[in-house]
């Protein structure tokens, strides 16, 4: 059996630390490198303790900084990696939401290169592959197996509530082919656009100083600046939407959660309903979450949705 040795290419500028999926996803064998400058954001202390806690080697390039500077010597040092590679049995994978690496990755699929790029979605969702295959077994399994075993649930449907057919996450590696059902306005935008649209029918169009924070804390400063100059122009085709505040509330709490690595506890929604008027103050927000959950994962909560308690408890 060949083994395929994966090198991943982390945009922490892009996916935070949730490159830290890649732990769990990757084989031992694989290489994460992790490129990073002054503007990465930081990581908590629990994230912290979870690369400590691994016991497998990560490796981190600095980068200088400057507009997409960071992208271009990712770029640059796959191509280098690539071609002083001897091995026949390599797969090189960027890890970021930014479709801007698409042209790059398409550029060496052409040439017969395994070059791809995963968003944190598809990362997420190759996990919970894995995962529910070796729940099926009842064992752990190297990934490839895993997943040939996950096949088999591919098919099943997944029951969803009303407001989840809305968010329904699009995790993409980068296709071959466009699908025909993606809609063109869909083609035309490097973003999730179906995500961003959700923001902005929930927070009013005309609210761009709310749209322009939530873009920024949710897909990173330079991708959130970019869509936000986008979104911003009134010729933006928003596909229009209404909300109950409810949905709302749990529309955008489900992306905040899509984004990172904490799971949903379920009852989220429940608890900021409840808890709405605490939103103006931090300090009682951040008591009554760690009431309703305990420290652990309260502060985890809490320290997730600091920059959006405000914004989701002025949802009308």
């Amino acid at each position: 059996m060949v083994v395929i040795i994966k090198h991943y290419f982390v945009d922490s500028e892009n996916v935070n630390d949730n490159w830290l999926i890649l732990l769990d996803l990757a084989d031992d064998d694989d290489e994460i490198i992790v490129f990073y400058t002054k503007k990465s954001p930081h990581m908590s202390y629990a994230s912290v303790i979870r690369l400590l806690q691994a016991n497998r080697p990560v490796r981190f390039e600095e980068c200088h900084e400057g507009s997409n500077a960071l992208d271009f010597q990712l770029i640059s040092y796959l191509g280098y990696r690539m071609n002083n590679d001897t091995s026949a049995d390599s797969e090189y994978i960027i890890m970021s939401n930014d479709t801007g690496f698409d042209s790059a990755v398409q550029f060496w699929k052409e040439r017969n290169f395994p070059v791809k790029r995963f968003n944190v979605n598809y990362c997420k969702s190759l996990f919970n592959k894995q995962k529910n295959a070796a729940a099926l077994a009842n064992e752990d399994l190297p990934f490839s197996d895993a997943l040939d075993l996950a096949k088999e649930q591919d098919s099943q449907p997944i029951p969803t509530e009303p407001a989840q057919e809305i968010l329904k996450e699009i995790p993409n590696e980068i296709p071959d082919e466009i699908p025909n059902e993606i809609s063109k306005d869909e083609k035309a935008y490097p973003f999730q656009k179906k995500e961003v649209d959700i923001f902005i029918n929930c927070l009013g169009r005309e609210n761009l100083v709310a749209i322009h924070e939530t873009l920024v804390h949710v897909y990173g400063q330079k991708q959130g600046q970019t869509i936000y100059k986008t979104v911003k122009d009134k010729a933006y085709p928003l596909t229009e939407e209404s909300f109950t505040r409810t949905e709302k509330v749990k529309l955008f709490s489900d992306i905040i959660f899509s984004h990172s690595e904490i799971v949903n506890p379920g009852n989220f929604v429940e608890f900021l309903e409840k808890n709405r008027d605490k939103a103006k103050n931090l300090n009682g927000m951040r008591a009554a979450i760690v009431k309703s959950y305990g420290n652990g994962n309260g502060m985890k909560y809490y320290s997730l949705f600091k920059p959006y308690f405000k914004m989701i408890s002025a949802l009308k």
